[in-house]
């Protein structure tokens, strides 16, 4: 297991990347002690992602003449996977700018929000910190592992493939091809992150809802009457309006979170699936031209493809993941208000029971794109199917094509 200084360090590291690539534009002030938006963060991130975006589609005809050269034919479906894949590239990224200028100081108000409620509400040995900060490096980690090993096998097939003359040129377009996928990445990890920060308050609120049920449970084991147990109603009835009004503000915190990051949540998800049907499609054209060709298979850009969809498809999965951790915890107050109910009681506490039951009820947590669809585990099931819908059809027009 590491130690906290290493697992800071790693997630130090990370944020300086974020911030290097251009998406992190919130610094700490130390003498104020809270998150604040850095003007000069925010004018890099705004040059850095007009440039990348309108560099990418010239990127693109770059990297389509390097697989000519490769001996695949550039036919009309590449053409209009590489036109369509620009233009979802170009739009994606210049409405995330202005989304994340809009609400730049929303996003910086929301952690400050989320920190006052860990100081309010619980104490620091009820939340497991060192949990969220493993779950996050493991994200992060995976997803720099990949997308790592993708660049490397897409450099080593220019290297192999390329002309001398024209490397400089393919490793700056390999740059601006990843640059998107890097910022999905930060995107993603960030809002994991604010997601397990969410998770973990819920944990704690059910740990102290367990907490009540074991001390209400050895009352009436010990069969307290007459004063007593009107006293230890009291007391429970404070407890429950303190754990009531805590998820009222866990519950705001998480309305906020969604209303801040759904249109970011459909554009990424739309982006990798977007990704995976093209890289998906160049995968089975270098099989095909092998079979075809009996030229020699080029592992090191069956790889790179391979990489690429593996890295986008885990993204959706972090997103997925991330709602249902928090999605799995509220249900668990509920299911922990019906068992504190089945017990015996007087009527004042089974009311106050009923009233922050029916809170749970008709304030769920539900994660969705924009209303579109609901991100759970079902996202990755859909994607799937969509993804093999449209790559039988490019297919199949590659095959009329050459027909």
């Amino acid at each position: 297991m590491l130690n906290d200084k290493v697992v800071n360090g790693l997630l130090l590291f990370s944020t300086t990347i974020a911030t290097l690539l251009g998406y992190l534009t919130i610094t700490y002030d130390r003498k104020r002690q809270e998150l604040r938006v850095s003007t000069v963060l925010v004018v890099y991130s705004i040059v850095l992602a007009i440039l990348c975006a309108f560099t990418y589609q010239s990127a693109q005809f770059l990297s389509s003449d390097m697989r000519t050269r490769n001996g695949i034919k550039e036919s009309a479906v590449n053409k209009a996977i590489g036109a369509i894949q620009g233009q979802v590239v170009l739009q994606t990224f210049l409405s995330a700018l202005v989304r994340r200028y809009k609400k730049r100081f929303e996003i910086a108000q929301l952690m400050r929000d989320l920190f006052q409620l860990k100081r309010e509400l619980f104490s620091a040995t009820e939340l497991s910190q060192r949990w969220i900060k493993g779950h996050i490096l493991r994200k992060i980690t995976i997803s720099q592992l990949i997308v790592t090993s993708s660049i490397v096998l897409a450099v080593l097939a220019v290297l192999d493939a390329g002309e001398e003359t024209a490397i400089g040129s393919e490793l700056l377009s390999l740059c601006i091809f990843y640059y998107p996928k890097l910022t999905i990445i930060c995107s993603v990890s960030l809002y994991y992150a604010v997601m397990l920060f969410q998770q973990n308050l819920h944990y704690a609120l059910n740990e102290r809802l367990k907490q009540l049920i074991v001390e209400h449970t050895s009352v009436l084991v010990d069969r307290a009457r007459g004063y007593a147990r009107l006293q230890h109603a009291v007391y429970v009835r404070s407890k429950l309006n303190y754990l009531a009004d805590a998820r009222c503000r866990i519950v705001a915190c998480c309305t906020e979170t969604h209303n801040l990051y759904q249109q970011m949540l459909l554009s990424c998800s739309f982006l990798c699936m977007t990704f995976i049907v093209t890289q998906l499609y160049h995968f089975f054209e270098l099989l095909y031209l092998h079979y075809r060709t009996q030229s020699e298979l080029s592992f090191a850009a069956l790889g790179r493809e391979t990489f690429t969809c593996l890295l986008c498809y885990f993204e959706v999965y972090c997103i997925a993941e991330a709602c249902e951790l928090v999605r799995e915890q509220s249900l668990k107050t509920q299911k922990l208000l019906i068992r504190l109910n089945l017990s015996p009681m007087d009527h004042k506490l089974k009311q106050s029971i009923e009233v922050f039951a029916l809170q749970t009820l008709h304030q769920p947590i539900e994660f969705t794109a924009c209303r579109m669809f609901t991100l759970d585990y079902t996202v990755l099931f859909s994607i799937a199917a969509a993804v093999t819908n449209y790559l039988i059809i490019l297919i199949q027009f590659e095959m009329a094509i050459e027909q």
